[in-house]
């Protein structure tokens, strides 16, 4: 039985995981893009390790904030989005966006992924999903506490410095 030991790859947790079908790829990186211009660390399964590369794809969900699933009628009929968005949707991680055009439904559209012109509107909404949802960005997060912990270590050495001048 093989040994797996962490690495800093396959220990990193990241802000999205993207899942998507390859005939859909065009779509993922647009979106991936616009992603990580927003500042959020991206999961698709082009990092993926080949060894093990199922149990993976399950890891990484499980260390992502969020799941973006890109829906068409490809990934619908692909068994592996299907089971990564079952397991996304089961631990409440599951942000469905659909690269074409669904009458009637909830899910975030993103049929405007190929023109520059509709895009940005499509993404925004997205972003502003994931905002209200994880917080935003980790490195914002990391930022934000990192800035508080400062102005409360510098409010105590201030109250301090008070109470023995």
């Amino acid at each position: 039985m093989p040994t797996h030991t962490a690495d800093p790859f396959r220990a990193k947790s990241y802000d999205v995981f993207v899942s998507y079908q390859r005939g859909d790829d065009a779509a993922r990186e647009v979106l991936v893009t616009a992603l990580e211009a927003a500042g959020y660390e991206v999961f698709w399964d082009g990092k993926l390790n080949q060894d093990d590369w199922k149990g993976e794809l399950r890891d990484e969900i499980n260390r992502s904030n969020m799941v973006i699933c890109l829906w068409s009628a490809k990934a619908a009929g692909s068994e592996y989005v299907k089971a990564e968005a079952y397991h996304a949707f089961g631990i409440k991680k599951l942000l469905s966006v659909v690269p074409q055009y669904v009458r009637g439904t909830n899910l975030h559209p993103f049929d405007g992924w190929a023109d520059e012109t509709q895009r940005q509107a499509q993404i925004e909404k997205i972003l502003g999903t994931l905002e209200r949802v994880t917080g935003g960005p980790s490195r914002k997060r990391e930022k934000q506490t990192t800035t508080a912990e400062s102005t409360r270590c510098r409010s105590s050495a201030t109250s301090r410095a008070r109470r023995t001048g």
